[in-house]
């Protein structure tokens, strides 16, 4: 048996011998390639970590920008229903004589639809939730059916996305607004873009008008 006592002994013994220089080689290259892999894979959990954080901030922003994209669109629907809501009214709901009602404002058109809620709230026959819900309301529009002749009130909602909660609150306001005035006609109106068949089928089964915008930008 060969005595390896010094470095020198080693290398002779590795350069005499093909199957201990082999074994020697293999020994080697395994330690140095186990060193490269923890390091690589140091590295690589650093990088998932910062991919992850980018993904996550980059998600962040554009979520951001959704949303302010939706503010902006809502902010059309509604411009675009206050431009259009009389003309809309006269046609979807075949009244005449349309007026926009400026809820908690005196003006000719809205005296007597704000005097008439605020009485009530003051004789406690609504709470302040309900009245709040009435000042909430996008728009009601005043007229007169074209059929019939009588008093109409459309209570309307302005919706980029239809869901449970606009159709409920229509509903709920126009109700409110039917128990207050008991001579004339209320009827609830959804304006709105992107079309859902589901919501559209569950508001027309509470009898809710819906009216579809376009061209919002």
């Amino acid at each position: 048996m060969t005595t390896l006592n010094t470095t020198d002994d080693l290398l002779r013994a590795a350069r005499e011998n093909q199957e201990f220089r082999q074994a020697f080689r293999d020994e080697i290259l395994k330690d140095y390639t186990d060193e490269k892999l923890d390091a690589l894979s140091g590295n690589l959990a650093a990088l998932t970590e910062q991919v992850t954080a980018f993904i996550k901030a980059t998600n962040s922003r554009f979520n951001d920008v959704n949303n302010d994209l939706a503010i902006l669109k809502g902010i059309g629907l509604e411009s675009k229903l206050y431009n259009r809501g009389v003309a809309l009214m006269a046609t979807h709901l075949r009244m005449h004589e349309g007026r926009i009602v400026r809820v908690a404002e005196q003006d000719d058109n809205s005296s007597e639809f704000n005097n008439n809620i605020l009485s009530a709230l003051r004789a406690s026959r609504i709470t302040q939730d309900q009245y709040d819900r009435i000042l909430d309301t996008d728009m009601v529009v005043a007229g007169t059916e074209t059929e019939s002749d009588s008093p109409i009130y459309a209570v309307i909602e302005a919706s980029y996305s239809l869901s449970g909660a606009d159709v409920s609150k229509v509903c709920a306001t126009a109700a409110l607004v039917g128990r207050l005035f008991p001579g004339v006609v209320v009827k609830s109106v959804l304006y709105y873009l992107t079309p859902n068949e589901r919501m559209e089928g569950e508001a027309r089964d509470q009898g809710v008008i819906l009216i579809r915008a376009r061209d919002i930008r």
